[in-house]
Order: C-alpha cells, then structure tokens, then sequence
C-alpha cells in the first residue's frame, strides 16, 4: 500500500478494513465498491486491489485507454522476489506452473459504469471470486480485458506455503 500513496500517477488511495471497530464488520463486496467507487469519484479511474499488491509506473496505460464504456479492465498479478526482480505469478511461491492470466485477476479497473446486470452482490476475499467477477461481467454483455502484459500489479508475499486453489493448479 506504502508503493501506491507515494505512485505519482495515483491520485488518492481509499483503504477498505474489516474487523477494525469501523462500521462495516463483513468483509467488502464486490457491489459495496462498485457502489462507492462511483458515488464518491463518478468521473475517475477506479483500481481495486488488495493490500499486498502495488502499481508501477506501468500503470500510466490506463492514460491511453479510449474506451471505458462497458469494459473492466483487469491485471492478474506479477510477483517481486527478495531480490527486486518481477516475475509472472507461480501457484506456489517461486514453484510451480505459471498462473494462467484467465483463471486469477488481482486488479480491477473501471471508469464508467458496469451495466446493472453484472452481478457483483459477493464478497471480496473468497475463493474464485474475481473468476466469478469476470465470468458475471461476460455473461452481461460486458467486455473483459486483462492488461497483464502491459501493466505490473505486483504482489508481495514471500510466504512459501501459501498456494493457488484453483482445480487447474492441480498437479499430478
């Protein structure tokens, strides 16, 4: 989070927390940020993304981008090594097959609204959720469009346990 308030392509940073003696007790929905992306900050670009992701000075594609209408952007996830190298994400830590840029997304981007048929009414957090995003999206008519390889949404998580659960992870 510290890499995107000092990003200078980044306006503002709003931080969701859960379980924290705020108001909002359950983890955040899809449709909650959709919801108060648009009302606070109708004519921005609006990222979400989880804690332990950042954005590099690739995220200036987002300034070429013509069209917004009926689209979400997505970026599935690159990791940083200990050593400062960005790498493609692996279903483990540093092992593994690559993970496949359809089946995880870490990074949603949107400026105009999604049509109100995409069904977004389910947390954040649970397993396949940004699958059923994109799938939901897709099924409303909404174009997907995943910037993988032309913007960084790293992630930083040197746990070595920590693994993909996606059926295709599968080895055998």
């Amino acid at each position: 989070m510290y890499k995107n308030v000092s990003n200078p392509s980044i306006d503002r940073v709003v931080l969701f927390v859960e379980n924290c003696g705020f108001p909002i007790k359950e983890r955040l929905t899809y449709k909650r940020w959709f919801e108060f992306a648009s009302i606070h900050h109708p004519c921005d670009i609006k990222i979400l993304t989880n804690s332990d992701i950042f954005l590099d000075e690739t995220i200036s594609v987002l300034d070429q981008i013509a069209e917004w209408n009926n689209v979400l952007y997505v970026v599935s996830r690159k990791d940083l090594t200990p050593e400062g190298k960005i790498i493609p994400s692996q279903v483990n830590y540093m092992s593994g097959p690559v993970i496949v840029a359809d089946w995880s997304q870490d990074c949603w981007v949107y400026k105009e609204p999604l049509p109100s048929t995409v069904n977004t009414d389910y947390m954040l957090g649970v397993i396949h959720c940004e699958t059923e995003l994109r799938k939901n999206c897709i099924r409303a008519k909404c174009d997907v469009v995943n910037l993988f390889e032309k913007m960084n949404c790293i992630h930083v998580d040197w746990r070595a346990h920590k693994h993909r659960t996606h059926p295709a992870y599968k080895q055998q």
